[in-house]
Protein backbone atom coordinates (compact mmCIF):
# COMPACT_ATOMS: atom_id res chain seq x y z
CA UNK A 1 0.00 0.00 0.00
CA UNK A 2 1.56 3.49 -0.70
CA UNK A 3 0.36 6.46 0.77
CA UNK A 4 1.04 10.11 -1.37
CA UNK A 5 2.66 12.31 0.38
CA UNK A 6 4.10 10.08 3.54
CA UNK A 7 7.89 9.93 2.30
CA UNK A 8 7.97 14.22 2.35
CA UNK A 9 5.73 13.84 5.65
CA UNK A 10 8.66 11.12 7.21
CA UNK A 11 11.13 13.73 5.75
CA UNK A 12 9.58 16.92 7.32
CA UNK A 13 9.26 15.01 10.88
CA UNK A 14 12.93 14.18 10.98
CA UNK A 15 13.84 17.67 9.76
CA UNK A 16 12.01 19.15 12.41
CA UNK A 17 12.99 16.64 15.37
CA UNK A 18 16.84 17.66 14.54
CA UNK A 19 15.43 21.51 14.54
CA UNK A 20 14.71 21.35 18.23
CA UNK A 21 10.94 19.54 18.01
CA UNK A 22 12.85 16.66 20.42
CA UNK A 23 13.23 18.48 23.08
CA UNK A 24 10.40 20.63 23.42
CA UNK A 25 8.20 16.86 23.15
CA UNK A 26 10.53 15.44 25.70
CA UNK A 27 9.86 18.75 28.39
CA UNK A 28 6.05 18.15 26.97
CA UNK A 29 5.81 14.51 27.48
CA UNK A 30 7.86 14.74 31.34
CA UNK A 31 5.14 17.26 31.90
CA UNK A 32 2.30 15.43 31.19
CA UNK A 33 4.25 12.06 33.19
CA UNK A 34 4.28 14.59 36.08
CA UNK A 35 0.45 15.56 35.45
CA UNK A 36 -0.69 11.90 35.39
CA UNK A 37 1.23 11.03 38.43
CA UNK A 38 -0.73 13.91 40.34
CA UNK A 39 -3.94 12.59 39.09
CA UNK A 40 -2.87 8.88 39.98
CA UNK A 41 -1.69 10.34 43.69
CA UNK A 42 -5.29 12.53 43.84
CA UNK A 43 -7.10 9.33 43.34
CA UNK A 44 -5.52 7.07 45.75
CA UNK A 45 -6.05 9.73 48.34
CA UNK A 46 -9.59 10.03 47.14
CA UNK A 47 -9.93 6.70 47.57
CA UNK A 48 -8.08 6.42 50.55
CA UNK A 49 -10.66 8.60 52.39
CA UNK A 50 -13.79 6.64 51.69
Amino acid sequence: MRIDGLDQFIEDLNAAVNGGLQAEYEEWLEGMGYEFLDIVQDEVIRTKKK
